[in-house]
């Protein structure tokens, strides 16, 4: 490992300068840390493979909804009304909005689903998605243009894969 401070080539794994006797540790983690920035987490959500999900409107019912999720196995279905994001219906809103007691096929996808969902762009980075993820708890990301048409989503664990196969490729 070379030595930030005097350049001298240190063996691999050193934790000080054997020459100047500065920490190479930290200087490490640094560069581990500035390479996954400028590697993998500045990889744009284009470079990942997007899905086309499941929609429906939002005059259908949630009775409407639950065979499309089940049909490809997926956690949401979105909500589109004349061809823009105006929702998202996920599995976490079946379990916290959908009364107990009433019927799926009377309860409106509009009456309990997360209206406005929050959109991507293709050209945003990995490190602004995962940022989303983290401050609004979403596991699915609606991608759209910038007339709010929605091209496709990925999900939390599209993106954790993305970036286990860089690393996996000493890419990170």
């Amino acid at each position: 490992m070379e030595c930030p401070l005097c350049g001298h080539e240190n063996l691999a794994g050193a934790d000080t300068c054997e020459v100047c006797g500065s920490d190479l540790a930290s200087a490490d983690v640094e560069k581990f840390r500035e390479r996954l920035r400028r590697g993998v987490l500045g990889d744009t959500l284009e470079s990942l493979d997007t899905v086309k999900p499941q929609t429906v409107d939002s005059n259908q019912t949630v009775a409407d909804a639950l065979p499309l999720m089940r049909e490809d196995l997926r956690g949401s279905v979105m909500v589109i009304d004349e061809g823009k994001i105006v929702g998202i219906f996920t599995e976490r809103d079946l379990i916290r909005r959908v009364p107990h007691d009433k019927d799926p096929s009377e309860v409106k996808i509009s009456e309990v689903m997360t209206p406005q969902p929050f959109t991507y762009s293709p050209k945003d980075s990995i490190a602004y998605a995962l940022n989303g993820m983290t401050a609004w708890g979403n596991r699915h990301l609606p991608i759209a243009d910038e007339d709010n048409q929605l091209i496709g989503f990925v999900s939390v664990r599209k993106v954790l894969g993305h970036i286990q196969g860089r690393c996996a490729k000493g890419e990170c």
